[in-house]
């Protein structure tokens, strides 16, 4: 019978013992919450989000849950397009793919081009050249005609250009190929050359 009063007695002990751990933890729990929760708000964390659209589990309270949203797995969120499968091109690349397509291509506005053409292009020495080209864009312009002679060296002769148009001419004694050319000293812009042989 005493050994049976005894062990009642352990039980007891047992029990009162448990009850005691069980409510300093609640205590405990309770404590560190509130101080979780006080920090939580102080450092701005426990805002209300603006984009929570479902709704909180019964075992969380609603303080908890707000600032324990932003740490929640990606996968609880609903897919966005960029996140949704696609058999299509990225969604960047069918971004921009039809703008490249729909847009006109802007290419640089050619330059004025000097066309340069002789007549006759073989002859004698000191037979009369002419050099007539176009110059689109360069009505006004003075061009000043030059010869290849190791380099471009300006020949005594200048044309004005006209409705796009130029025309002068030349004579030289030098034997064998001469290179002509027309020059806009005031763009450098050099019209091709032209080659006439003379004999």
């Amino acid at each position: 019978m005493r050994w049976d009063d005894e062990e009642a007695g352990m039980g007891r002990k047992l029990a009162v013992a448990l009850a005691a751990v069980l409510v300093a933890a609640v205590v405990i729990g309770g404590f560190v919450g509130v101080l979780a929760f006080a920090g939580a708000r102080v450092a701005g964390v426990g805002a209300p989000s603006t984009t929570a659209t479902e709704e909180p589990s019964l075992y969380i309270p609603d303080e908890a849950l707000s600032t324990e949203r932003p740490e929640e797995p990606v996968a609880s969120s609903p897919p966005t397009p960029s996140s949704a499968p696609s058999a299509g091109p990225a969604p960047a690349q069918a971004d921009q793919d039809p703008k490249k397509r729909d847009e006109p291509r802007r290419e640089p506005r050619p330059k004025p081009r000097i066309i340069l053409r002789a007549s006759p292009t073989s002859g004698s020495t000191y037979q009369r050249i002419y050099l007539r080209g176009s110059y689109a864009g360069g009505n006004g312009s003075t061009l000043t005609v030059q010869r290849f002679e190791g380099g471009w060296s300006a020949f005594p002769v200048t044309a004005s250009v006209s409705g796009g148009t130029f025309e002068t001419w030349v004579e030289s004694g030098q034997e064998g190929a001469n290179r002509f050319r027309v020059v806009d000293r005031s763009s450098g812009r050099a019209s091709n050359p032209v080659t006439v042989t003379l004999r």
